[in-house]
């Protein structure tokens, strides 16, 4: 999936790839749950929808790149200690946003009780669902990252940056100012009113948010140049 849309920027095929997926685990989940089958059903459903989406990414790969070839033997100690050192800072990149974003909940029960977990999830889930559409729309900038060199390119990545970060926020801050104002109404759709205390965690937690939003895409352009080492020591502390 990444070789689609990094690597060879058919963010096109990648994202057709990605709703189709979407839309066929949604169907057998529907189906999972019509037959009555539970949570085995609705795991079968998710693993099932996502080897499909796999599958097909593979095969688009195979057909943009009729002569890639997959062999331990074609296997570099150079290239797997380069890719290696890069991905190993990617991963804790990733490590210490879980840790930031999933282990409230943890933390709540422990501190609070289970009661506070429901009332802190409600808000937690809306800003993790607004994080999911924002951060999508910045994963593109990695890719595009890439193409320049640090050392030379300094005052376009810069550039960038500035233009990345505006265009970030112009998509994020209405969001942002519509769950800040109408979230109650929609958690009260959504859970009804006895979950009202959580507006007051929705509004909070989404005060911080925007600042992160606001330069978010700077991470994924320090991952585009291969300089994210120090920010994912920096965010894993």
């Amino acid at each position: 999936s990444e070789a689609l849309a990094g690597g060879l920027y058919r963010f096109d095929l990648f994202n057709t790839v990605a709703v189709a997926t979407a839309l066929f685990r949604t169907v057998l989940t529907v189906a999972a749950l019509e037959l009555g089958w539970g949570l085995v059903g609705l795991g079968a459903a998710a693993l099932i929808g996502s080897l499909f989406g796999y599958l097909w990414r593979m095969r688009m790969l195979y057909r943009l790149l009729p002569d890639l070839s997959i062999h331990p033997r074609l296997a570099r100690p150079a290239v797997l200690k380069r890719i290696g050192g890069y991905s190993l800072y990617s991963f804790l990149l990733v490590l210490s946003g879980r840790l930031a974003f999933y282990s409230d909940s943890f933390v709540v029960g422990v501190f609070r009780g289970v009661e506070d977990i429901a009332v802190f999830g409600i808000a937690v889930k809306l800003v993790e669902y607004l994080r999911q559409m924002v951060f999508t729309m910045t994963k593109l900038f990695a890719p595009i990252a890439s193409r320049y060199d640090p050392e030379v390119d300094r005052a376009s990545l810069r550039r960038f940056f500035y233009d990345g970060s505006r265009l970030n926020l112009l998509f994020s801050l209405p969001l942002s100012l519509l769950l800040f104002f109408w979230g109650r109404p929609f958690i009260h759709l959504w859970v009804g009113d006895r979950f009202d205390s959580s507006v007051l965690i929705l509004q909070i937690l989404l005060v911080g948010h925007l600042l992160s939003f606001m330069q978010g895409i700077g991470g994924d352009i320090l991952l585009g140049v291969g300089r994210h080492r120090l920010l994912a020591l920096l965010s894993l502390a």
